[in-house]
């Protein structure tokens, strides 16, 4: 029987969760409910999992609507999703276009390993909501940029920001949903304006823990890009031509900061 999830402890009532293609989806823990933030792919049954992780009422979230976080929606009631999204997933998270995902990461995945696609209609999340877990605090951030509706988790207690994919390492900002780079750094400028009390900021690929100047490293990635001073280093994905903005090695990129951005090679860029 193929294994499709790797699970980790993290902290005493969350847990890390992570599929056959490296994508990671959290499960925090109340007194009195419990929510799953994100679904991963729908390679294997994550709904199933959580039947085996916990026994509290369970509200879902997806932070955005790409085939990694919304594809294994299907089969989950209280699930949410910015209404922004709404037509990005339903693009994002046919079998179809999880399977080539799957297989791009690597794993061998065939129809029998999918769950169907979620068809139904999601709740709308809104920047500003809240989830009460009992004794954990969930705020709702709207992030636009790599979507528009992109909204990351800040998890109040502990203080603590799931950035999921709006800002990382590697941040995809070349997509055709993706938003302009001066609302990215709009949404991240928001983050760092002192309405929001956080030290601590996880992502939803590679090593979950990051620094958090990875948002001041992003932020100065879109000047420079706007600019024309960065490296525009070329790269291509999923059929798609880009530019990185920094240099990169196995490590990161090579000046030693965090943040980074892939972005379109017909950026529009500063006059001047």
């Amino acid at each position: 029987m193929k294994k499709y999830f790797d699970i980790e402890k993290i902290r005493e009532n969350i847990t890390s969760i992570t599929d056959p293609t490296g994508v990671r989806a959290f499960l925090i823990e109340g007194k009195s409910r419990a929510a799953l933030v994100d679904t991963c792919c729908g390679i294997g049954n994550i709904k199933e999992l959580m039947q085996t992780l916990t026994t509290l009422p369970l509200t879902v979230i997806c932070t955005h609507g790409h085939v990694d976080h919304a594809g294994g929606a299907y089969g989950f009631e209280d699930i949410y999703l910015n209404e922004k999204d709404f037509e990005v997933v339903k693009g994002h998270t046919t079998i179809e276009k999880r399977m080539g995902f799957g297989r791009d990461c690597g794993f061998d995945c065939t129809e029998d390993d999918m769950i169907p696609q979620k068809t139904d209609v999601y709740k709308p999340l809104k920047d500003g909501d809240v989830f009460d877990l009992g004794g954990i605090t969930l705020e709702c951030i709207e992030m636009t940029g790599h979507t528009p509706g992109m909204t990351s988790i800040l998890i109040r207690e502990i203080k603590t920001l799931i950035l999921s994919d709006a800002c990382n390492p590697f941040t995809y900002m070349f997509l055709p949903e993706s938003s302009s780079l001066e609302t990215l750094k709009a949404s991240l400028n928001r983050l760092l304006s002192g309405k929001y009390d956080f030290d601590t900021v996880w992502i939803s690929h590679g090593d979950y823990l990051v620094p958090k100047t990875v948002i001041d490293d992003v932020i100065e990635c879109c000047d420079e890009i706007l600019n024309g001073t960065d490296d525009k280093v070329p790269f291509e994905s999923m059929g798609r031509l880009a530019y990185v903005a920094h240099r990169q090695g196995e490590n990161g990129r090579l000046d030693g900061k965090c943040g980074n951005v892939v972005y379109p090679r017909d950026i529009k860029r500063n006059a001047g």
